[in-house]
């Protein structure tokens, strides 16, 4: 049975877990889609974790749909964040152009790591949860917006002082890149005989032609070489 709330400075506040209710439902219900899905959400057993009554999950939520949609956008929130904190990392303290184009591509290096595969595929999870609902859809565009315009002015000092060629479109390349990052997810979702050092490579001499206008050379396959 659950137990009951109680008030804290006006707000309320779950009695098994000390934080704010609607905190702990949205976290509670974060960790089960996480483990099982949108499916294994139930509300019988949100009020079991997290000791708060059906009618307070109701009062803050509606229904199970926007219990859902909640806890999706505030997943996209925390994954976005984490993303942008990483690239003011890496590219923020930069002060030549040498700096910032190493550092940009370590941070690739990094983030295209297959560690962070469920990273990657935990956002695309988000994503694929607006189909049908046009609403949440709208919730995560203008989150993603909010973030592009954030990354984006990151890039404005570098093409001012020409590290970036002057005509680069600071949004549109930010999108790009993350476009990037985020395709890797495609061939991390389970077995794949796609080459990984292979699909890196790619992305990286990608990079360097489309930001820095450096083309690398082209390496001939060993098997040719042996064959010459």
């Amino acid at each position: 049975m659950a137990r009951e709330v109680a008030s804290n400075g006006g707000r309320i506040v779950s009695v098994k877990n000390k934080i704010p209710t609607d905190e702990a439902i949205l976290a509670c219900t974060i960790d089960i889609i996480e483990e099982h899905g949108e499916a294994g959400v139930r509300i019988a057993d949100i009020t079991e974790r997290t000791g708060v009554s059906i009618s307070s999950i109701y009062h803050f939520f509606n229904d199970r749909e926007g219990l859902i949609a909640a806890a999706q956008v505030e997943r996209y929130i925390a994954n976005l964040n984490e993303l942008f904190d990483i690239v003011v990392e890496w590219i923020g303290p930069a002060s030549t152009r040498e700096e910032f184009r190493d550092s940009l591509i370590g941070m690739f290096h990094y983030l295209l790591v297959p560690e962070r595969a469920g990273v990657r595929l935990a956002r695309l999870n988000v994503i694929g949860g607006v189909v049908g609902r046009p609403k949440l859809a709208a919730r995560l565009a203008e989150i993603q917006d909010d973030l592009t315009t954030k990354m984006a002015s990151l890039l404005d000092g570098p093409i001012a002082l020409g590290w970036l060629r002057a005509d680069t479109d600071p949004k549109a390349t930010v999108t790009w890149l993350v476009g990037i990052y985020m395709q890797r997810a495609l061939i991390e979702m389970g077995p794949t005989s796609i080459d990984l050092d292979a699909w890196n490579r790619i992305a990286l001499r990608s990079i360097l032609a489309t930001v820095f206008d450096e083309f690398q050379p082209v390496v001939e396959p060993e098997v040719l070489s042996r064959g010459r």
